[in-house]
């Protein structure tokens, strides 16, 4: 005797990122740009659909909303000889997840461009 099996098809519900992107880095490509990168958190608990850029320097900070398949942005009309703190949320349609890295990536810009870069996360300065 053969017993019917049936097929159940279950999605699991999402909820906020549970951890902050990783790999995070920022690179100065000019004297008033800078490049951030990153890779999706390792438990995004659904699919990502947006990622907040946030910036700070001393006098200012600003939030970019970028979409979901996003992997870098560059922040551009930055004040030159300026230190900008740098983290990165993900986003499901539950909301956002924590920003990281908690400490944030500090980018230092030069008058001629040179830059100073510390990570957090104990990565190199990219070769600049």
């Amino acid at each position: 005797m053969r017993l019917a099996v049936p097929v159940v098809n279950a999605i699991s519900p999402s909820a906020v990122p549970e951890d902050a992107p990783t790999n995070i880095a920022a690179f100065v490509l000019s004297p008033s740009s800078i490049r951030v990168e990153w890779a999706p958190p390792t438990i995004p608990n659904g699919a990502i659909t947006n990622y907040t850029v946030n910036y700070s320097s001393p006098s200012s900070s600003a939030n970019i909303s970028l979409g979901g398949r996003a992997r870098s942005h560059d922040l551009t009309g930055l004040r030159p000889h300026t230190n900008y703190t740098v983290r990165v949320s993900a986003h499901t349609l539950v909301g956002e997840g924590p920003r990281g890295p908690e400490e944030g990536v500090v980018v230092a810009t030069e008058q001629d461009g040179m830059c100073v870069c510390m990570f957090s996360q104990h990565e190199g300065c990219g070769g600049i």
